[in-house]
């Protein structure tokens, strides 16, 4: 089975961030005082709403990963329609940084795409 590389660093991303949140539901679990086994098992929360805290260490990691793939797609895309999955994933990769307070300006040169990160002002 052939895996496109985008569906690698989708995949790769999203278990970092489900890994982070495994970690700090675990801390705050043992500082409660309860068996994290029995809080797990007794409430079903939706991924929808549990929101995740990410270290600001891990911060700067995810968004030059995140930078590095719009790049690694700008060396294969193609305009006018013809690369829907890139627009696709870039589009899944810019809402993940903003929600990590950061976004990114995307432009066209010879060789890719330029990448400029910046702080995420919502509207």
């Amino acid at each position: 089975m052939n895996i496109p590389p985008w569906a690698v660093t989708v995949g790769l991303v999203v278990i970092i961030i489900f890994a982070a949140a495994w970690m700090f539901s675990q801390r705050t679990d043992k500082s409660k005082g309860e068996d994290a086994e029995d809080s797990h098992q007794s409430e079903a929360v939706s991924v929808d709403a549990t929101l995740i805290n990410v270290p600001l260490e891990s911060v700067a990691y995810l968004l030059d990963m995140i930078e590095n793939r719009i790049r690694e797609i700008g060396e294969t895309y193609q305009s006018n329609g013809r690369s829907y999955h890139d627009d696709l994933e870039m589009t899944a990769l810019r809402a993940m940084s903003r929600q990590l307070g950061f976004d990114f300006e995307v432009s066209s040169i010879s060789s890719g795409f330029a990448v400029t990160r910046h702080v995420h002002q919502p509207v």
